[in-house]
């Protein structure tokens, strides 16, 4: 089976689940392993690199295997032979991210001081969504957006605009209307000359609002409610919500005015950083 189908437009970002035990990242990878033991480590395939060498990131860094150390696999779980010297097995299985959408419970994550590629977004009144950001589309997107989360910049700030049935945005403004202003981003998306971010607006993925300027994204985030298929390769998608979906739901579904805006203001209390407990 050619695992490069996997690397297509439609098939997004792949997560896996990697076992190995040792990892020298410049010296190859050591130990052999079969099967979860203890000392696992696990990580993701971030994407391929120039030659379509798969980019898988762990922990301790990342390492390239390509497509000869590819060996075998039954029903999504491939054996891969990689490394300089002594060569582990490797069983990973792979997922479409967008399978994960509303896939956990709020309560199978806990919260970490340490940054992560999940974010807890706690809406007062409303609940809690759960975001998995995914560095591999948009990087830079990505790296601003866990800076902004480490300095609590979103705390206090509001969801100033809403769709039903299309879309929730905020992160920019207080309640009091005032703009809480930052840095503005490259953009990263097809029509900014950015290909690498193939990532679709459908129904809980979470992206990079902006003006008519592709270079202009700061700090205000939306959610899409529904498929938006129209903003494809104009906006910056960076990550899917895996739990949490009803609360999306209930901001999307409150009153507001001729501009979108909420008739009652719907403050985002928190964004931390967490980790899932289990894997799914």
């Amino acid at each position: 089976m050619d695992m490069r189908r996997y690397f297509t437009v439609g098939a997004l970002c792949l997560i896996l689940v990697c076992s190995l035990i040792g990892c020298d990242v410049q010296g190859g990878l050591l130990g052999i392993l079969g099967g979860e033991q203890e000392g696992d480590q696990f990580g993701s395939v971030i994407g391929t690199d120039q030659d379509g060498n798969y980019i898988i990131q762990i922990e301790d860094g990342t390492f390239v295997v390509d497509d000869s150390e590819i060996i075998g696999g039954v029903n999504g779980d491939y054996v891969i032979i990689g490394g300089n010297g002594a060569k582990p097995n490797i069983s990973i299985t792979v997922v479409d991210p967008l399978a994960q959408v509303d896939a956990y419970e709020v309560t199978d994550f806990e919260v970490i001081e340490k940054p992560s590629d999940y974010v807890k977004i706690t809406v007062a009144g409303m609940g809690e969504i759960v975001v998995r950001l995914y560095e591999n589309f948009a990087p830079e997107t990505v790296s601003n957006f866990k800076r902004l989360v480490e300095q609590d910049f979103y705390d206090g700030l509001v969801f100033h605009r809403i769709i039903q049935n299309f879309m929730i945005q905020g992160g920019g403004f207080d309640r009091y209307g005032e703009q809480k202003k930052t840095d503005a981003i490259k953009g990263e998306f097809a029509e900014n000359g950015y290909k690498d971010n193939t990532l679709k607006h459908v129904r809980g993925v979470i992206s990079m609002a902006r003006t008519m300027v592709p270079d202009s994204a700061t700090s205000q985030f939306f959610i899409c409610d529904a498929d938006s298929p129209h903003l494809d390769g104009s906006y910056a998608a960076f990550g899917v919500v895996v739990a949490g979906m009803e609360t999306v739901d209930a901001i999307a579904a409150v009153d507001t005015d001729g501009n979108d805006a909420p008739l009652s203001d719907v403050v985002i209390e928190s964004v931390e950083f967490v980790q899932p407990l289990k894997s799914k």
